[in-house]
């Protein structure tokens, strides 16, 4: 990766001062045209999922993370039988799947990459982590899709999906017999990172973000009805495995303790009842879910009352997910959401105040709803598309340390082969996609509210030109592993707003970054 006289010179501001105690450094100033830079810039590898931070205490320190693997890329082909690249048959928990070899084989197959930059996103560094293996368990060495946050004090903490594939040609094969979602930790910008322990929540979909009040971590994880507590969030092969199934939340002020893991769900006294899909957000102590309920007595015991189904279950804890208060957001009776397609924000300038945002199952457009009383009073939606006839998927939000709101998605866009947007039925549940991914180019948008997501911009084209469609290969059991889930966003202190993608531009999917100055967003 090249090296610039203004990353170099940002360095050792930071490295001099220490990241944790240097006066903010002077932001480098953003324009208003849209720029895209390729952060990963390796076609070796296949890079998705991709989440977006900035340092409070240093606007020009900007940390990309994302999950990469060498799965169906050109450096796979052709893959060559016995390969870490051949696609073998693997029992996934009874469900039959491919897999490449190399994921249970070859350490570093899968993996993360972590890049960093000190000029305001302009360059960027990729950062080596292939060493950081929980200490007592070296098999735990594969890395894959998880969040990054940037806490009060300069640092960084990644969570991500830390598994043991096992030994799927053993006689009996094993399937990832222990992991969890595995810590990291960095205290200078992000040049160098310490693994510092599970979150103890199952591996799956891990999210997570900070709290920029209280300095506290929250990581969510695992799926609902699917993964109880035992060996895949503990790490350890010989724990007991938890008699309930659900997603869980837990937070860590220094990434070393923890509090115990708690299901988003609850029991009515006779049964658990299990939460959908969530995202995770925090201010002032007080941590919000948000998820779709499909089941109308679920609806009924997250809402307090006999409700249809499907319902949107927004939630709040001040005890870290040990009791909740839930309320039902207020969808119109057209509206259902897309499960895996919802995000809170939690506003650091206003205590109470959060953002609730659904996309449509359809793909053709986003709710915003506000609360000022952590959901006991909704505010009506506000909606927010580019172009209601188009098919949008992989949103993200983000609020800045002074109550700016911001919104990113992207959208399908035809083309001459390819005329048609993608079928909606396939936009509102990313699961569907696994191992197919859509034919069809793609450009990415985003809206900023300056008035905490009452009114919004206008949508603006952050692409610079549309992505590519990923390869329309039928062989190709690997387009979206690792970009099943959402893009990222970042809005800073400092009129900055940052926004993150995969982007086939380069012939192989990398990761693209555009950073804007907040007054390129205009009403």
């Amino acid at each position: 990766m090249r090296t610039s006289s203004t990353w170099a010179a940002g360095v050792a501001c930071l490295l001099g001062a220490g990241a944790a105690s240097a006066a903010p450094n002077t932001p480098i100033p953003l324009s208003s045209e849209i720029t895209n830079v390729d952060v990963t810039r390796d076609t070796s590898r296949r890079f998705g999922a991709p989440h977006v931070a900035v340092n409070p205490k240093n606007p020009n320190n900007v940390v990309v993370i994302a999950s990469s693997n060498m799965g169906y890329t050109k450096a796979c082909l052709p893959a060559k039988p016995g390969s870490d690249c051949e696609e073998i048959s693997v029992d996934m928990g009874g469900r039959a799947m491919k897999q490449p070899r190399g994921f249970a084989k070859t350490p570093g197959f899968m993996d993360i990459g972590v890049f960093v930059s000190f000029d305001r996103g302009k360059t960027f560094k990729q950062i080596d982590i292939s060493n950081l293996v929980p200490p007592d368990d070296p098999k735990v060495r594969a890395r894959g899709e998880g969040p990054i946050a940037a806490m009060p004090d300069g640092s960084f903490y990644i969570g991500f999906n830390a598994v043991n594939w096992g030994n799927w040609e053993a006689t009996p094969p094993t399937f990832f017999p222990d992991g969890g979602v595995g810590v990291i930790k960095s205290t200078d910008g992000g040049l160098s990172w310490k693994w510092v322990s599970y979150s103890h929540t199952p591996a799956d979909w891990p999210y997570g973000g900070a709290d920029p009040i209280t300095g506290t971590f929250y990581v969510t994880s695992g799926i609902a009805g699917l993964t109880p507590l035992g060996p895949r969030s503990t790490g350890n092969p010989n724990a007991p495995v938890g008699p309930i199934a659900d997603r869980w939340v837990a937070s860590t002020r220094d990434g070393h303790q923890w509090t115990e893991p708690e299901p988003l769900g609850g029991t009515d006294s006779t049964r658990h009842v299990g939460a959908g899909h969530s995202s995770v957000a925090a201010a002032y102590g007080i941590v919000a879910t948000l998820f779709v309920a499909a089941d109308a007595n679920a609806c009924a015991f997250f809402g307090g009352h006999a409700n249809t189904a499907p319902c949107v279950v927004f939630q709040t804890s001040q005890d870290a997910g040990k009791t909740w208060h839930r309320s039902l957001v207020p969808t119109p009776a057209d509206f259902k959401a897309a499960a895996f397609s919802l995000f809170v924000g939690a506003d650091p300038s206003r205590k109470h105040h959060f953002v609730a945002m659904l996309m449509n199952a359809s793909g053709a457009d986003f709710l915003v709803y506000r609360t000022p009383d952590e959901g006991k009073t909704w505010s009506e939606p506000v909606r927010v598309t580019e172009d209601a006839g188009k098919t949008h998927f992989a949103p993200y939000v983000a609020f800045s340390p002074k109550g700016d709101f911001g919104l990113m998605w992207r959208t399908y866009e035809p083309d001459s082969s390819h005329p048609q947007p993608a079928p909606a039925s396939r936009a509102s549940d990313p699961m569907s996609t696994m191992g197919r991914g859509q034919p069809y180019p793609y450009s990415v948008w985003a809206a900023v509210s300056r008035d905490g997501g009452a009114t919004f911009s206008r949508p603006l084209k952050v692409s610079k030109a549309n992505s590519p469609a990923a390869p329309d290969d039928p062989n190709d059991a690997f387009r979206i592993v690792g970009d099943h889930g959402p893009s990222g966003m970042a809005i800073d202190g400092y009129g900055g707003v940052h926004v993150v993608w995969a982007d086939w531009t380069p012939g192989e999917r990398a990761i693209f970054l555009s950073s804007i100055d907040i007054g390129a967003f205009k009403r």
